[in-house]
């Protein structure tokens, strides 16, 4: 198919799903771009704008009203109050997260919507332009996405897109209340440990106005975030991984007591003892990961056999 007969058929899939999305904006001080934000999104054809908006001192919620969408002011405050204020809210059988700082195209929400009948959420696996993203940020994604990859068990291309679509009924199932982290990383590990997910490339544009986000601080969050979400939906790997890295010591230990004890020296008592701790922590590790697994394949049989039924109940 021709690259001009694709996005004809895009367009043409977009205008008969449309009215099926939500696109919710989350908002803190966004003057400079929300009125441009929500310009564009009208102009690809979605009606349905919500924004949420955490507090503003600024004009914020005086531009988004006068651009005659729904502006509610969130519970609570951060980003995880407002994605679940949305989420109360919505009315759709889709929503559409993506910031209110012009760093998303509009456009590309048919392109998540191509998706959504195959999966539970689709992720916009951005694409910087030049100046939209610095060496630091390109280096910190990869390796963030590579982490929650291993720990997830997953091939995810990018794990921090701002910009994602979910199914409304699933995403009300999600708990997002698992503590003071990143939301989008909350919501990505369920849906990866619960649901499906897909990917879809889309642009990623320079941020209008000043950015809110400390580099490193931002970062670390991620990272916590998915150690502690893997503990809760992916002990498979959490606990296999750490298993792994304790029974390297332990070995070792073990080899280097041997060597001494057949070289006549001295036998090592402490150590011995050392090495065996490490290797029933390692045991008791793999064991942990033994049951996980067989009651997530249990848990994923009976999921599909719920989907089939209700497919077939349609």
């Amino acid at each position: 198919m021709t690259s001009h007969g694709r996005v004809r058929r895009l367009r043409t899939t977009g205008l008969l799903k449309r009215y099926s999305v939500t696109a919710v904006l989350p908002t803190k001080n966004e003057e400079e771009a929300i009125g441009s934000t929500i310009d564009e999104i009208h102009s690809c054809g979605y009606r349905e704008v919500l924004v949420v908006d955490g507090n503003s001192t600024d004009r914020t919620v005086q531009i988004a009203s006068g651009k005659g969408v729904r502006v509610v002011q969130q519970t609570g405050k951060g980003k995880r109050d407002a994605v679940v204020t949305a989420l109360g809210l919505v009315n759709t059988r889709y929503c559409v997260f993506m910031d209110a700082d012009m760093t998303y195209d509009a456009h590309d929400i048919d392109l998540l919507l191509e998706r959504a009948k195959e999966a539970d959420q689709v992720v916009g696996i951005r694409r910087p332009q030049p100046g939209a993203m610095n060496g630091i940020h390109k280096f910190g994604n990869r390796l963030l996405t590579r982490v929650y990859n291993l720990l997830f068990g997953t091939r995810l291309s990018d794990v921090l897109s701002g910009m994602y679509l979910l199914d409304t009924e699933f995403a009300r199932t999600l708990d997002l209340n698992l503590g003071e982290f990143t939301v989008e990383q909350e919501i990505l590990a369920q849906s990866t440990a619960m649901g499906r997910v897909e990917e879809v490339l889309i642009s990623y544009r320079k941020r209008v106005g000043p950015s809110k986000v400390h580099t490193w601080s931002q970062g670390f969050k991620d990272l916590v975030t998915m150690l502690s979400i893997a503990r809760r939906y992916s002990p498979v790997v959490l606990f296999g991984l750490v298993s792994s890295l304790v029974i390297i010591p332990a070995a070792a230990i073990l080899v280097w007591i041997l060597y001494e004890a057949l070289a006549g020296r001295i036998f090592h008592e402490g150590y011995a003892t050392l090495s065996l701790l490490l290797f029933l922590v390692a045991a008791q590790g793999f064991t942990v990961s033994t049951i996980s697994l067989s009651m997530k394949l249990t848990l994923r049989q009976f999921e599909r056999r719920l989907r089939r039924d209700w497919q077939n109940a349609k």
